[in-house]
Parts: structure tokens; C-alpha cells; sequence
């Protein structure tokens, strides 16, 4: 496909987006969510067999998010965790703050708080790690090509991905790209937390852009 038809198709879903964005008060955001849900969807989880054996060798990487979605994400993680289907999580330092702590009498870090709703779950806090990534406008896309590099430099062979349901299929497109030349196993579990018909909306074109600009790139054309 041509440049110019990658950017011909590009403003076409945008527009059809903005349609129904506008429409949406006329159309059921439940049956909207309903039909879009499964193109973003993607499990692959790792198969039976292999976790123990693997344990030292990967690590669960949690994708960015909001409290809310962190938190379904944290649970899934730390199942997998308990279940030593790795030795280590990683998770993305955020700036700001979050609840305030009567104990520490102030409000949590954002990162304090991932801390310590990790370690509520049952991981200790030896097994966490925080990473800063590179802040991009893409931010997906910033912690897709961070993480493996660092997970490999480190020695893991495996990385887990874990994300909410509906960003599952953008998150593993994106590790994908960055994983080939890393000789990384990859795998990506999805948290139940719930979306609305605008996110669900709003996700679908970040993935087809992702795919058309991001992910494949004008620069692959033929």
C-alpha cells in the first residue's frame, strides 16, 4: 500500500470515528462497545508447563494506566506472580500523587502507591521494580520499545505483558515490533476493568493509527 492511500485510509477511519462520536447519543454505546471489543482483544497466555521451570528467567511487565485500571492490572499480575510464572515485576513510575496515607500523614507518590497496592496482593516489594521510560507522545508505544530492551539487556528470555482487556491487542502489536530482534518470548494477559463505549471507540482508532503509522510505518510502503 502507497503513502498516500495509508494516509487516504488513515483520514477515513478518523472521520468515520468522528461520525460516530457525534452519533453516539442516537446509537447504543453498549452495542457500539459490543462490536468493537473483540478486533482490540488479545490473550496468549503462556503455556502449561512452563512456568515453574521459567520462573527465573521472565518477568511480568504492567502497563501504564490510571488508578483504577492499575489496580485490576496489580491483581492479575500478582496472581501470576504467586503462581511463579515469574521472579520479578515490573511496573511504570508515574509522577503525581494519589490517596492520602494516614500513616505517612501526606499523600502517596503514585509510585508509592503502585508499591504498596502490590504489595497489599502479596508480592514483596523486592520483587517490584520501577522503571522510568523515556516520555514520548505515544506512550504505548514509548514503553513498547523500552521494556524488551531492558528486560533482554537483564538476561530474561520471557516477558509478560499485562493490560486492560480492551488495550490488549495495541499493547501486543506494539511488543511485538520491539521484541523480534530480542529473541524474547512474549506473552500478554488481559484485566477485566471495565470500558465505556467512547474508550472502546477512542481505543479502536488508536490501534488501526498505531497500525498504519507506528506499527507497520509509511516507511514499509510498497
Amino acid at each position: 500500500m502507497t503513502a498516500v492511500k495509508k494516509l487516504s485510509l488513515a483520514a477515513l477511519i478518523f472521520f468515520v470515528g468522528l461520525i460516530l462520536f457525534l452519533s453516539i447519543g442516537s446509537f447504543s454505546a453498549g452495542a457500539l462497545k459490543f462490536s468493537l471489543i473483540p478486533m482490540l482483544v488479545k490473550a496468549e497466555p503462556m503455556p502449561s508447563g512452563l512456568e515453574s521451570p521459567a520462573e527465573a528467567h521472565t518477568v511480568i511487565y504492567v502497563l501504564g494506566g490510571g488508578e483504577q485500571s492499575l489496580e485490576s492490572r496489580f491483581k492479575i499480575a500478582s496472581d501470576l506472580y504467586h503462581k511463579r510464572m515469574a521472579s520479578k515485576i515490573i511496573i511504570l513510575s508515574r509522577p503525581g500523587k494519589t490517596e492520602y496515607s494516614t500513616a505517612l500523614e501526606r499523600n502517596l507518590t503514585s509510585d508509592e502507591w503502585s508499591m504498596e497496592k502490590l504489595a497489599s496482593f502479596g508480592v514483596p516489594k523486592t520483587d517490584i521494580e520501577l522503571v522510568k521510560v523515556k516520555e514520548g507522545f505515544f506512550g504505548t508505544l514509548s514503553e513498547a520499545e523500552a521494556i524488551p530492551n531492558l528486560v533482554s539487556n537483564r538476561g530474561y528470555t520471557t516477558l509478560i505483558l499485562v493490560s486492560s482487556q480492551y488495550h490488549t491487542m495495541r499493547a501486543w502489536e506494539s511488543f511485538s515490533k520491539f521484541s523480534k530482534d530480542k529473541n524474547l518470548r512474549l506473552y500478554i494477559y488481559t484485566s477485566k476493568d471495565h470500558s465505556g463505549g467512547y474508550t472502546t471507540l477512542e481505543e479502536y482508532l488508536k490501534l488501526e493509527f498505531y497500525r498504519l503509522f507506528l506499527i507497520n510505518g509509511l516507511s514499509t510502503a510498497t
